[in-house]
């Protein structure tokens, strides 16, 4: 899995089934298919509870995986061409659509050659290892209900579940996920979850988060470029803003020559905070700035800005409600969705007696006050007290008695009656 968390929807436990291709043919290659039908039924309802929710093939040194499943996500079909002694996975993520915990049957038949075992890491796993097909052998396992909006699953570590005060309470993004928590400035943990309708945040720590504490959800700056009116250049700050050498980001008014200076952020998913340390407070009359962003031209975005206008010096958050309007557009030939200040000029004379420099940023969404004390979840487990669901892990061996080629393994999720 490469160490990601992978994210479900509201209701809806999964387990993630990884199938190790591992080939021990004198050099050649072997191509493996793996492919199967989900079927059960819930309750005395024909529903269908237990089916494929997403899959990839990945790990090794595959550079061509194929993952396809039906419509319905009752079939699939994953393929990956294999070489000796390499290994790759098959990430399949199966979905319980029901409020029950269900114990599952799954099944599957190999072919001759192919020896197949199943392990789950802490779960109750039981069934044969198959050395010669093609005679199906069963694993039984228990698929937990989640009745959260849980979506993170491969996180063992201590969970901090925070309720955040209405007032002033910005709504996290999907984008949000796996970046950095803060706490009054200072990196508390990782967001793995979020619920906007409750107010609650799941976060990977261990620390206990203090009612008051003034929360954001913020990472690096994906991009950021500020621009020249005067002489008409973009300069990339990225690095620079990314970094915690002090005042080596120019910010707007960067001249009084002529208006239309600019800095802009930008990512590859909307996003509605940028967390600013500004090294020196600009100081400037008869300038003002102005933020926009992109919805087929630069319109007015409202803010509530921090900064005022990069005046304040340290680290100050400028937030806004994503726009439901608001597409990519390519600033300098980079294509993201960027929001922009633009210096405008009151009256004249403009001067700036002291131009504004940033140390350094980050992005983000989701901000807002703690109502309370955080929680400290159990280990791998929501505040609900629903356990993330493990990996199930399907280890296919290849003999080297085998010619190689393509084989297929087919496989059956059955759900069964408690």
């Amino acid at each position: 899995m490469r160490g990601k968390l992978h994210i479900l929807g509201k209701n809806i436990p999964a387990w993630v089934i990884a199938v190790a291709l591992i080939v021990t043919t004198g050099g050649a290659a072997v191509g493996v298919i793996l492919a199967g039908q989900v079927t059960g039924t819930i309750s005395t309802t024909a529903s269908q509870a237990l089916v494929v929710r997403t899959g990839s093939v990945s790990g090794g040194a595959v550079d061509a995986g194929l993952f396809t499943m039906s419509d319905n996500g009752t079939a699939f079909t994953a393929a990956a061409e294999v070489h000796t002694g390499d290994q790759y996975n098959v990430n399949l993520t199966l979905a319980n659509h029901s409020n029950t915990e269900l114990i599952g049957d799954l099944t599957l038949v190999a072919p001759d050659g192919i020896t197949l075992s199943v392990a789950g890491a802490g779960n109750t796993v039981a069934g044969p290892v198959q050395t010669k097909g093609p005679n199906p052998s069963v694993w039984k396992f228990k698929l937990a209900p989640t009745n959260a909006s849980t979506r993170t699953i491969e996180y063992t570590g201590e969970i901090q579940v925070l309720k955040l005060s209405a007032a002033g309470y910005t709504e996290c993004l999907p984008g949000d996920i796996g970046k950095q928590v803060m706490a009054n400035g200072v990196q508390v943990g990782t967001l793995l979850d979020y619920d906007n309708t409750k107010r609650e945040w799941w976060i990977g720590s261990t620390s206990t988060i203090t009612r008051g504490s003034e929360m954001l959800v913020a990472g690096d700056v994906n991009a950021a470029k500020n621009y020249n009116a005067s002489t008409q250049v973009y300069t990339n700050e990225t690095t620079d803003i990314n970094s915690s050498a002090a005042n080596d980001v120019v910010l707007p008014p960067i001249q009084t020559t002529t208006a239309g200076d600019y800095m802009y952020f930008g990512d590859a998913t909307k996003f509605g905070t940028v967390r600013l340390n500004d090294g020196t407070a600009g100081i400037y009359t008869n300038i003002l700035i102005v933020w926009e962003y992109w919805n087929g031209a630069w319109v007015s975005l409202s803010v509530s800005d921090g900064t005022n206008g990069f005046k304040n010096s340290g680290i100050n958050n400028i937030t806004w409600t994503p726009p439901a309007d608001w597409v990519t557009n390519a600033v300098d030939s980079v294509t993201k969705y960027w929001v922009r200040a633009r210096t405008t000029f009151n009256s004249l004379p403009s001067t700036i007696t002291a131009a504004p420099l940033g140390t350094q940023g980050w992005q983000g969404t989701g901000a807002g006050t703690a109502d309370s004390d955080s929680v400290s979840g159990i280990s791998g487990e929501d505040v609900n007290g629903n356990v993330y669901i493990p990996d199930l892990v399907i280890t296919v061996a290849v003999a080297d008695d085998i010619d190689p080629g393509f084989y297929s393994i087919n496989g059956t999720l059955k759900q069964v009656a408690q």
